[in-house]
């Protein structure tokens, strides 16, 4: 998309351009948010995805006319109100250049976990927007963990053989809590070591969608040993099935 070249385009052309171009990209990025099946299937030159990064990238780099920039507001509003999607986090890089006292209430009337750290992002510049940003969020601000359990927040990023022993006997909703409030490399270090009853105790409480993405990246030991343990009918039981059929139907595209 030509609106992506005006990064490294001279300033008097970002000027004439920015404005035709920008109202462009915009409905590219709106299309993706009321119609997102026929923007997937749309004639672009690249990957939507791709080209869905690029063009926030663009945005957040150089800004937006008033009426793109309105426009770009509602867009993050409305990608803090629904279930992630690919490339959403730039997303929460674009509200720091548009940041203005209309989209902070409106984020703060939203209320939601992902509203509330986009907030968190705008009033904290030194941390980074990507997963890294939202899982310290989420243990320190959005789901803090009780004192008694942080010191083992601490040893799971640093040493997750030590946290997996010292989480024996901890009862397992907490152990659930510990496995989704850190990033995923020590947590699936974490849920790899554990007893296969408290692995999936844990996992079963977890969010589900977490909880499938944790279990695809444990060891392949470790994951059948828990597998075994998995009672049949369970909703992670389910969830697992279709992810299985899922990524089966894919491979046969």
């Amino acid at each position: 998309m030509r609106f992506c070249e005006l990064l490294s385009s001279p300033w008097p052309v970002r000027r004439l351009r920015m404005m035709p171009l920008s109202g462009a990209a915009v409905r590219f990025l709106t299309l993706e948010a009321t119609d997102p099946q026929a923007w997937r299937d749309g004639p672009w030159p690249h990957s939507p995805w791709s080209l869905k990064d690029a063009v926030l990238q663009t945005f957040t780099a150089l800004g937006a006319p008033p009426r793109s920039a309105a426009a770009l507001r509602e867009l993050i509003v409305g990608a803090v109100g629904r279930p992630q999607r690919c490339k959403d986090h730039r997303y929460w890089e674009l509200a720091r250049t548009l940041d203005n006292a209309s989209l902070r209430a409106r984020l703060a009337a939203d209320g939601q976990e992902r509203a509330r750290f986009v907030l968190w992002l705008l009033e904290h510049p030194e941390h980074r927007a990507g997963s890294r940003g939202w899982w310290q969020w989420l243990r320190t601000e959005g789901r803090p963990l009780p004192e008694h359990l942080a010191r083992l927040d601490i040893a799971a990023i640093r040493r997750p053989a030590d946290a997996a022993a010292a989480l024996t006997g901890v009862p397992v909703p907490d152990v659930a809590r510990i496995l989704e409030s850190i990033e995923f490399g020590p947590a699936i270090q974490i849920a790899a070591r554990l007893a296969p009853a408290d692995a999936v105790g844990a996992l079963a409480m977890m969010d589900p969608r977490r909880a499938v993405q944790t279990l695809h990246r444990v060891p392949r030991p470790a994951a059948t040993t828990i597998l075994r343990h998995l009672p049949p009918g369970t909703a992670l039981a389910a969830m697992l099935t279709r992810d299985g059929q899922a990524r089966a139907s894919a491979r046969q595209v």
